[in-house]
């Protein structure tokens, strides 16, 4: 059977039907052991928007006036803390151990609409003492978290810790802050019934109205207990982990398109830097030699050898490297063939100082055609089948640095 509170409007701006939804029928119950004809007032305690209160931070020593954002959000935590039996006092209190005046306690709780924003409603019972006290305003006690408002205008609430307390006091002499935070409405309750227990339609209209979760009506343990719940939440988690595993092959396959790309850009720059490092060969090789001066011949000779060479490195530490190697290499080719060290000293007019280039006439052999290549015939490989091209190339280049080639 069902417990049902039935209410008589004594002053009401609001729907009978709408308060006698958030009413908590054991707790009207138990209060009409004792008051046979309780008096219920419905105050709204919050509402959507901007609030004018006052505020201790948590390690302040007095209160502040400030204004208060609350989002839609937050009014439905209000509703779900303030709990049926909830103390409701006659004005705040600021003081420490200040003994207080109970007026009444919460009997039921709930969020209402009205005029475009969501309330926080509470029916409150009024002990038989105060019924005649003018009692038209509500405001809540709570401890509650919040971020300054960007914009200076004061703080955003962002959570509600509790709510042990309730007041209520007249507009004569307070005022709420929250400017809606008044009295909706004077019942009296009437009786309590039990019924039969409510058809389908009635108990999802009953849910509706109340705007109550199947998690506030069932508890999670229940409904993750529910094959059709855990069913439903296994094909989410599944579409879920599909667009994941999606998301994540995407992500990599455009990590590894992005390395392949990175990859072939470092070798165009790489050969980009090479083709420009190898075009100032000269310069490199000068850093390589250092102040070494070289003698007019050995330069002549370097030149022409550097003219052909065919660099193979392509970071410019890699081609300085190998031409350090080569440089090597080239001053024993020249010490072999005994190019001078140094420069022969100049004499004024003595045609020996610089030995001229040797110019050897071309003498061909039996049945050789002459070439006139300016080496000795048995040097040339036109005159003497035992000299290879590349030995008469070297021959050639010593004989244009001015060495003398000695028979």
């Amino acid at each position: 059977m069902l417990k049902v509170i039935r209410l008589q409007a004594v002053h009401a701006s609001m729907d009978q039907a709408e308060i006698e939804t958030i009413m908590d029928a054991v707790t009207i119950a138990e209060i009409k052991k004792t008051d046979s004809n309780p008096m219920i007032k419905a105050y709204s305690v919050g509402h959507e928007g901007i609030a004018d209160g006052s505020f201790k931070a948590e390690k302040g020593e007095s209160y502040v006036k400030s204004a208060m954002l609350y989002m839609k959000g937050l009014i439905y935590e209000i509703a779900a803390k303030m709990k049926p039996k909830t103390p409701v006092f006659f004005q705040h209190s600021t003081k420490a151990n200040e003994k207080r005046i109970q007026v009444g306690q919460v009997v039921g709780t709930g969020v209402i609409e009205k005029e475009g924003k969501e309330h926080a409603v509470a029916a409150v019972h009024i002990l038989p003492a105060h019924i005649d006290d003018h009692l038209d305003i509500a405001s809540i006690e709570t401890n509650l978290t919040a971020v300054e408002d960007p914009s200076g205008q004061g703080y955003i609430a962002t959570g509600i810790d509790s709510i042990p307390a309730l007041t209520i006091s007249s507009s004569k002499i307070d005022a709420p802050g929250f400017e809606g935070a008044t009295m909706w409405g004077m019942f009296r309750a009437l009786q309590t019934t039990e019924e039969d227990t409510m058809t389908q339609e009635q108990i999802l209209k009953a849910i509706a109205d109340g705007k109550f979760t199947l998690t506030t009506l069932f508890g999670k343990e229940t409904l993750l207990a529910d094959a059709d719940v855990v069913a439903a939440i296994a094909e989410k988690t599944q579409a879920y982990q599909t667009a994941a595993d999606s998301a994540q092959r995407m992500a990599t396959e455009r990590d590894t398109a992005s390395t392949a790309k990175i990859a072939e850009l470092e070798t165009q720059i790489g050969t980009l830097t090479g083709n420009l490092t190898k075009a100032t060969l000269k310069d490199t090789l000068a850093e390589v030699i250092g102040d070494t001066k070289l003698p007019a011949n050995r330069q002549k000779f370097i030149d022409t050898q550097l003219t052909g060479l065919d660099i193979k490195g392509t970071t410019p530490e890699a081609i300085k490297a190998e031409l350090q190697t080569w440089y090597t290499g080239q001053q024993t080719v020249m010490d072999s063939y005994g190019l001078p060290t140094e420069d022969a000293p100049v004499v004024p007019g003595d045609p020996n100082t610089i030995t001229p280039p040797i110019k050897t006439p071309v003498v061909a052999p039996p049945g050789k055609t002459p070439v006139n290549d300016g080496l000795p015939p048995e040097l040339s490989p036109t005159g003497n089948d035992l000299v290879s091209p590349e030995f008469a190339a070297v021959s050639q280049q010593i004989a244009g640095a001015g060495l003398a080639i000695k028979e």
